[in-house]
C-alpha cells in the first residue's frame, strides 16, 4: 500500500527598503538629442524605483530603432535610499538613400526613387519622398511625421500624394492628402489611437466608347470625384519582431466616414486581427504558424441619382418596351449599388486585399458587361440583338459586341451561378468583405532576410444585397506557397498559388510577384540605413488607403455609323 506524506511549508517575507531615482544619465548619442531617448522613460528623478518601467522603458528605447544596442544599468550613490540609472545607446545610420528599378505583376516595369531618414536632425521626426514612375503607373508620396507633436504625447503625420493609374478603359490621376494624430493608449505603447482627416480629388480621363458593367459606365461619367473623409482606429502590436516575428499579435478597428463635403458618402467599419503562433520545437528553429482573420463593410449613403448617366434619345422608348426586358436605362441598373467604384472591395493577390492563388482584384461580385444602344441611355447585355435576342453566335454578332460563344448573359443576373458566359462579365466589387488564411512560415537566411511560407487562404466580397459574410460555401479558397526578402530597400515577395475552387474565367495557376532590384545607382545618405515604418507614419490602420477601381475586362462598342457619329453627351440624372 503507497504511504502519502505531507509536509508543511511557511513563507517569511520582509519588506525591503524603498530606493528612488536620484539621476538618469544617457551616454553613446551623438546624433539622437537626450529628449528623444527620455521621453520614452517612464520614469524621473525623484520618483520610486520600479523595475517594471525600467523593463518598459527598454522596450520602448528598442522599438524606436534608432540603436543598434540600448543597455540600462542601475548603479548605487553615496544616498543609501537613490539609485542612478545610466542608458547606454550605440546608434545606427537611420537614413536612406535609394534608387533603382523593378518590376511588379501589376505596374510592369518601374524606375523608383526614395529618400527617407527616421531621426530627422536627431530630434526623432520621420520623413520620407518617394517616387515611381513606370510605364502603367506613376506615384509620388511626401510624408513627414512627429512622434511626439510640439512635445506632446500626440504625434503627427501628414501625407501628400499624386498617382495615375492606366486601366485598360480610362486613366484615373489622383491628389490626396492625410493627416493622422494618434496617441498611446497603454504604457508600454503597444496601443494606440488614431484620428484621420483624408481628402483626395479623382480624375478620370476615360474612354466612353466602351462595353462595360454598369456600375463602372456610371463611374467613368463622373470625371471628377472628390472624397472628404474623417476616421478614428485603434491598434495593438505586440509582435516580438518587426519583420519576422513568432509570437504576438496585430489587431486593429477603424471607423470612417465620408461625407464631410465632396461626392462620396459612406460609413465603413474594418477589423483585423493578426496571431503569431510560434512552432513546436520539432519544427524550423525560428518558424511560426500564423492565423489571421479580416473584414469590412461600408454603408454608402449615395442615391443613384447623385451619379451622371447619358442622353436619351428619341428611340429609345421603343427599346424600354421591349417584353424580353433587357434593355434598361443607365441609372436604373444595379441601382442598389451606390458605393463608389473607387471605394469598393476587390479581392485577389498580394497586397492589402490578399487572396492569393487569384489574380489581384479579380474575386468578388460580377455583373454582366453591357453594349449602349444606338448611343442614347438604353443598355443590354453584349451578344443580346435590337429584338432582345442571343446573337452571340450569328453572323452579326460581332456587331452586337459578343465573342462569338453562342449565349448571352442577362441583364438580371447577380450571382455567380446564373451567368451563361463568365467570360463577358466583369469584376464590380462588393461593398462588404470577409477573408482569413492560416501560414507556416520558416527561415530560410535570417542573414539576409529570406524567408518561406505556406499558405491557404480564403474568403470573398459581397454585394448590397448578400450579407451573410460568414457563409464559408460562398467563399473563394487558394493554396500555394512563396519566398519573402525583407531587403534594405524595401521587400520582395514571390508567390505560386493555385485556386482550389476555380472558374472558367480563371488560371489554374497564378505567379505573382513584386521585385525591386537596385544597382550602383543605389548608395546610403551621410545618415544611411533602411528604411523603417515610424511610429505615426502611415499604416493600415492608421490611415486607410484608397482603393483603386479593377481593370475591367471591357471590350470597345461596335458601333453603327449613327452611334459613332457623335460622342455620348453626359447629364445628371437629377
Amino acid at each position: 500500500m503507497r504511504r502519502t506524506e505531507q509536509v508543511d511549508v511557511a513563507f517569511d517575507v520582509r519588506k525591503g527598503p524603498l530606493y528612488f531615482i536620484h539621476d538618469i544619465k544617457v551616454n553613446g548619442n551623438s546624433v539622437t538629442y537626450d529628449p528623444v531617448i527620455r521621453r520614452e522613460i517612464p520614469i524621473a528623478e525623484g520618483q520610486l524605483y520600479s523595475q517594471r518601467k525600467v523593463q518598459t522603458a527598454r522596450q520602448r528605447v528598442e522599438r524606436l530603432g534608432y540603436f543598434e544596442e540600448v543597455d540600462f544599468q542601475i548603479e548605487p550613490t553615496e544616498a543609501p535610499d537613490q539609485l542612478d540609472l545610466k542608458v547606454n545607446v550605440v546608434e545606427r545610420p537611420t537614413g536612406s538613400f535609394s534608387f533603382g528599378a523593378g518590376y511588379s505583376s501589376q505596374d510592369g516595369v518601374i524606375v523608383t526613387g526614395s529618400l527617407s531618414q527616421s531621426n530627422l536632425f536627431g530630434r526623432g521626426y520621420a520623413a520620407n519622398v518617394s517616387v515611381d514612375y513606370g510605364s502603367r503607373s506613376q506615384r509620388f508620396f511626401v510624408n513627414l511625421a512627429d512622434p511626439y507633436f510640439l512635445g506632446s504625447t500626440y504625434s503627427l503625420s501628414t501625407t501628400l500624394s499624386r498617382t495615375s493609374l492606366e486601366f485598360e478603359d480610362f486613366e484615373q490621376e489622383q491628389t490626396g492628402a492625410d493627416v493622422v494624430l494618434g496617441h498611446p493608449l497603454d504604457e508600454d505603447g503597444t496601443t494606440r489611437g488614431f484620428l484621420r482627416y483624408g481628402f483626395d480629388l479623382r480624375q478620370l480621363k476615360d474612354n466612353r466608347n466602351v462595353n462595360a458593367a454598369g456600375l463602372i459606365l456610371r463611374e467613368i461619367l463622373q470625371n471628377d470625384v472628390a472624397t472628404s473623409l474623417l476616421g478614428l482606429s485603434v491598434v495593438s502590436d505586440t509582435r516580438n519582431d518587426r519583420l519576422a516575428p513568432t509570437s504576438g499579435h496585430q489587431i486593429g478597428v477603424s471607423l470612417e466616414g465620408a461625407g464631410i463635403g465632396g461626392f462620396s458618402k459612406f460609413a465603413r467599419l474594418e477589423g483585423r486581427a493578426v496571431y503569431f503562433l510560434g512552432a513546436p520545437t520539432w519544427l524550423l528553429d525560428r518558424s511560426t504558424f500564423v492565423a489571421a482573420v479580416r473584414a469590412g463593410w461600408a454603408v454608402p449613403f449615395n442615391m443613384i441619382g447623385d451619379f451622371k448617366t447619358f442622353q436619351a434619345l428619341a428611340g429609345d422608348e421603343t427599346f424600354l418596351a421591349n417584353p424580353s426586358g433587357q434593355y434598361r436605362r443607365l441609372e436604373d441598373i444595379d441601382d442598389d449599388l451606390t458605393l463608389p467604384l473607387t471605394e469598393r472591395y476587390f479581392l485577389g493577390g498580394l497586397g492589402q486585399f490578399q487572396l492569393r492563388g487569384f489574380k489581384a482584384r479579380s474575386v468578388g461580385p460580377r455583373r454582366a458587361i453591357l453594349r449602349q444602344v444606338t448611343g442614347g441611355n438604353v443598355f443590354t447585355p453584349v451578344g443580346m440583338n435590337q429584338d432582345g435576342q442571343c446573337e452571340d453566335g450569328g453572323p452579326l454578332g460581332p456587331f452586337f459586341g459578343g465573342n462569338l460563344n453562342g449565349v448571352c448573359n442577362k441583364i438580371t443576373d447577380r450571382n455567380i451561378h446564373d451567368f451563361a458566359d463568365l467570360d463577358e462579365t466583369d469584376v464590380i466589387g462588393g461593398n462588404k468583405f470577409s477573408s482569413a488564411s492560416f501560414e507556416y512560415r520558416f527561415p530560410i537566411s535570417e542573414t539576409v532576410g529570406l524567408q518561406g511560407v505556406a499558405f491557404i487562404d480564403m474568403g470573398n466580397a459581397f454585394d448590397e444585397r448578400q450579407y451573410n459574410l460568414v457563409d464559408v460555401t460562398e467563399w473563394r479558397y487558394g493554396s500555394g506557397a512563396g519566398v519573402q526578402w525583407f531587403s534594405p530597400f524595401g521587400p520582395l515577395a514571390v508567390v505560386l498559388g493555385f485556386p482550389l475552387d476555380r472558374l472558367s474565367v480563371e488560371d489554374p495557376t497564378v505567379f505573382e510577384f513584386s521585385k525591386r532590384s537596385y544597382y550602383s545607382a543605389s548608395r546610403r545618405s551621410s545618415c544611411g540605413g533602411p528604411r523603417r515604418r515610424t511610429r505615426g507614419s502611415r499604416s493600415a490602420w492608421s490611415t486607410s488607403t484608397r482603393r483603386s477601381a479593377p481593370p475591367p475586362r471591357a471590350r470597345r462598342r461596335a458601333r453603327s455609323s449613327r452611334a459613332s457619329s457623335a460622342r455620348p453627351r453626359a447629364r445628371s440624372s437629377r
